[in-house]
């Protein structure tokens, strides 16, 4: 076939399908480039916990249900779900692997989105802009909840807006799976009823609409309540001492980092473009995308969490604002607007610095990542053998590695395993003179232990008067991030 024949063919197709060609185009070369960062090892410490919450189904299906697999905060949903992976990949990846299928199903019904608000113009460029948030860029591969919660709140926010008895039956569910994958979510309840009773608020009545809103206010109120980031703040002082003033403070530097982290720069600079272009054609589906955003970061303004990752849930609605300001610019007669727009981003990214490049460079850095918890892994699977016993003492965050490098390597966890026992429990396993007995210590507990703390006592002398000898070392990286204390093996031989 020659070239012009070829071409007549080629350019009729793509002006056909360039918004499908587009949309592939988009999802291949994000997942090529996350692709590069889809290491085994952790950067967020938060990670372990779900990788050994995945790891234990894939063990013991029936662990699902067990109060020691969920928390109050975060049943093991997505664990769950990217268990049977386990199968396949090294224990570090699978949660990584299914919060990436929830990302790609973020950007996917966020273009839906933006198409049933605006336009398949707005739709494609929502999508291009999500995939620029640093924010959202670094989580779509963490083993964390935040991704997948932002993901199914599209999809909700995207039923809502095309919502018929069909689909109204399917919101339901996916809010419970939803409150499943951490309860926080909650926060999407208020927008969800609000929009459904402005929408049928003439077959309501004004009565019935009162109380609709007032029921609102009160889930608004139940959301804040019981966000576990109010019960995990405790220094929060009580309602009556409030400062309003931190509030204002506090409520100003989330709109800051929302606009230059969270979102990014471009979906800001989009998003007020929009707003202008907006601002005398606001119609039932922009406010419920505007009240979307506000709702779902109020929460958490209101209880001070600071990590970035809480706010993404707002960021596909802020996305599609900011893909309408695209679409509008796309136009030869607004070229010059488009190119200011542009050249505006780029000075913003120049001037902000190592700001807005904080969460693309850690994502980025490979040499970071904890190779020692891979060395603990196998050094574990050479020495224990089923009989044996394996001690962990750690503080939170380095004793969810461990936990992952010991389910993952020991032929029998669930009896195997114990972790941070008490003086009295600890002393009771060990006065076992039938097993070897390994204790794995991080360098914090080994300096300061909970029940060794009040005692004038070295963890050396402590260990060697029971009989406990130093075996191995793993060290952290010189430059690490993430799980870098050290991590101390010994093992006491059966008599």
């Amino acid at each position: 076939m020659d070239p012009e024949s070829l071409s007549k063919k080629i350019i009729p197709f793509a002006k056909e399908h360039w918004v499908k060609m587009a949309i592939i185009l988009l999802l291949f070369c994000f997942a090529g480039v996350k692709f590069q960062t889809f290491n085994r090892s952790y950067v967020n410490r938060d990670e372990p916990l779900y990788a050994w919450q995945s790891l234990a189904i894939y063990h013991n299906p029936e662990m699902v249900f067990s109060p020691e697999i969920n928390y109050w905060y975060a049943f093991a949903l997505v664990p769950a779900i990217a268990a049977p992976l386990n199968a396949l990949f090294d224990p570090h990846l699978p949660v990584r692997v299914a919060v990436f299928a929830f990302s790609l199903l973020g950007l996917l019904f966020t273009y839906k989105l933006g198409k049933r608000v605006f336009s398949k113009k707005a739709g494609i460029a929502a999508m291009l802009l999500l995939t620029l948030s640093s924010c959202f860029f670094y989580f779509s591969t963490k083993a964390m909840p935040d991704v997948p919660i932002m993901a199914l709140g599209t999809v909700v926010l995207y039923l809502l807006l095309t919502v018929n008895k069909k689909r109204a039956l399917a919101i339901p569910p996916i809010l419970l799976a939803m409150y499943a994958i951490k309860t926080a979510s909650m926060v999407v309840l208020p927008p969800i009823a609000i929009f459904l009773v402005i929408k049928y608020r003439k077959k309501l009545g004004l009565k019935y609409a009162v109380l609709a809103l007032a029921a609102t206010a009160g889930l608004l109120y139940i959301a804040f309540l019981l966000s576990p980031y109010t019960w995990l703040r405790p220094e929060l002082p009580p309602p009556e001492a409030i400062d309003l003033s931190s509030y204002i403070w506090f409520g100003s530097s989330v709109v800051t980092r929302f606009s230059w982290k969270v979102g990014g720069i471009a979906m800001a600079v989009f998003a007020l473009i929009a707003s202008i272009k907006l601002r005398k054609k606001m119609t039932k589906e922009t406010g419920l995308l505007v009240l979307w955003i506000f709702l779902t970061i109020l929460p958490f303004v209101l209880t001070q969490t600071k990590p970035d990752r809480h706010y993404l849930i707002a960021v596909p609605a802020f996305a599609v604002i900011a893909g309408k300001g695209v679409a509008w610019l796309a136009n030869k007669k607004r070229a010059w607007m488009m190119a200011a727009a542009i050249a505006a981003i780029v000075c913003l990214v120049i001037a902000s610095g190592g700001y807005y490049w904080g969460y693309y460079r850690m994502d980025a850095r490979q040499g970071i990542l904890n190779e020692k918890l891979v060395a603990l892994e196998g050094w574990i699977g050479e020495n224990v053998t089923e009989e044996d016993k394996v001690i962990i003492v750690a503080q939170r965050y380095y004793m969810r590695g461990m936990m992952v490098a010991a389910e993952a390597s020991l032929p029998n966890p669930r009896k195997q395993m114990i972790v941070n026992p008490g003086k009295e429990e600890f002393e009771e396993i060990i006065s076992d003179k039938s097993a070897d007995h390994y204790l794995i210590v991080d360098s914090k507990s080994y300096v300061k232990n909970v029940w060794l703390y009040t005692q004038d006592i070295w963890w050396e002398d402590y260990l060697q008067g029971h009989g406990f000898e130093r075996k191995a070392e793993f060290m952290k990286q010189e430059h690490g991030m993430g799980l870098t204390e050290d991590y101390y093996a010994y093992k006491k031989a059966k008599e």
